[in-house]
This record gives structure tokens, C-alpha cells and sequence, in this order.
């Protein structure tokens, strides 16, 4: 019950600070995204790609890039490979050379569903919610049915100021989803937009109680993202 009330208190005091006006905030110090997580929609990868992946997803981003570079070496047309490397060069902060490797994998597979999700979190990351927007739909045209994806757009529209479309998203979330917290986030967002604290607060809340820290974690990077106030 103290954990519970903690958690209560903590989730309330975030719901209060974040003002409507952080919803024309500046960039704060970009944090990963949920979109870490995304499938890749191809064939089983190779035990080089797997190396890469684990040390990726371990954040040991210098061992994930120096596997990738020893996969492209022998072979330089490998799709997932350079997005599992631009992934791995925008988690290092060094996005025109993660942008350029991205693009390199979306001209060489132009329907990889990954590499349009990354791509839309490299641009979420640079608050350009537009571009975001964009790779997102086309993650989702070529095959990423993860909710996850929806959330993004949600995101994005309400970065936009779009929020007729953010609304008509959230209406196709499933809040019985045994998985992700995403009908949950986007209530908070759109509650939050509209100045109403407690409804924030309250299905941030559900999602914590739901499905547990880490998974509330995970997602939380982003929804605080968004609505960053200036440092």
C-alpha cells in the first residue's frame, strides 16, 4: 500500500507540472523511444546480425556497431543491417550519419517496416513531428501492425496540434490489450492537452497498476518527451 500511494503521488505531481504550455515546448535531451522495440519484418537473421541485435538492445552500441560493420564488409547490401546501425548511430547522438545509414536501407528495401520506424524515431527524437508522422504511416503500410506505431502517430499529431486525428486513432485503441499500455498513454496525452490533470493522472495511473514499471517505463520515455518543458 505505501508503494501504491507513492506511485499515486508521483504520478499526480508529473500530471500537474506538465502545463499545457510544454505543448509548444523546445527539444530537451532526446531519451529512446518505444519504438525500440520494433520486429523486423524479413527473413531469420544471421548469427552476425543476432551479435549486432543482442549488443544493441544491451545499449553496448560500440559492439553492435562494430558487428554491423563486419556484416556490411561482407555484405554492403544488407538492409536491416544498416538500419540496426543507424539505430545504433542515433542512440549515440550522431544523427546526420544515422539519417544517411537509414535512408541507405530504406533504398535498398524500400518496404522494411523497421527502417521507416526508425526513421520516424530519429525525426521524433528531432521534434520534427511532421517527418515523424510520415515514416510511421509507412512503417505502417508496410506491415507494422504494432499499436505501438499508432501511439507514435497520436504523438505526432498532437505535436502537430492535430488532435481531430489524434482522437480518431484513439478511438481503435484496445484498452483490454494484455501487451501495451497504448490506449492508456494516449488518454494521458490527449487529457493532458486538454488541461484536465486528473484524468492524466488517473490513466497514468491504470497503466502503471496494469502493466507493471518496466513496461510503464519503457512508454513513459516518450509521453514525458513530448511534453518536455524547456531545461
Amino acid at each position: 500500500m505505501r508503494r501504491l500511494g507513492a506511485l499515486r503521488l508521483l504520478l499526480a505531481s508529473a500530471a500537474c507540472a506538465l502545463a499545457p504550455a510544454a505543448f509548444a515546448a523546445t527539444p530537451a535531451p532526446a531519451p529512446g523511444t518505444a519504438a525500440s522495440s520494433v520486429a523486423e519484418n524479413a527473413e531469420p537473421p544471421s548469427p552476425g546480425y543476432r551479435e549486432a541485435f543482442v549488443a544493441f538492445k544491451s545499449k553496448d552500441y560500440a559492439r553492435a556497431l562494430g558487428a554491423l560493420d563486419k556484416l556490411l564488409q561482407a555484405d554492403p547490401k544488407n538492409a536491416r543491417a544498416l538500419v540496426l546501425k543507424g539505430r545504433a548511430l542515433t542512440a549515440q547522438g550522431k544523427t546526420p550519419l544515422a539519417l544517411d545509414t537509414i535512408k541507405q536501407g530504406l533504398l535498398l528495401q524500400p518496404t522494411l517496416a523497421a527502417g521507416h520506424r526508425a526513421l520516424g524515431d530519429l525525426y521524433f527524437q528531432q521534434r520534427d513531428y511532421a517527418a515523424a508522422r510520415l515514416s510511421y504511416l509507412e512503417a505502417q503500410r508496410s506491415g507494422d501492425a504494432d499499436q505501438d506505431v499508432a501511439l507514435l502517430v497520436v504523438y505526432c499529431d498532437i505535436g502537430l496540434k492535430q488532435l481531430g486525428e489524434a482522437e480518431r486513432i484513439f478511438v481503435t485503441f484496445n484498452s483490454f490489450d494484455a501487451k501495451a499500455p497504448a490506449y492508456y498513454f494516449a488518454k494521458a496525452a490527449l487529457a493532458q492537452v486538454a488541461g484536465r490533470s486528473a484524468e492524466t493522472a488517473q490513466a497514468l495511473q491504470d497503466a502503471i497498476l496494469i502493466y507493471g514499471d518496466q513496461v510503464f517505463a519503457q512508454y513513459a520515455r516518450d509521453y514525458f518527451f513530448l511534453f518536455a518543458s524547456k531545461p
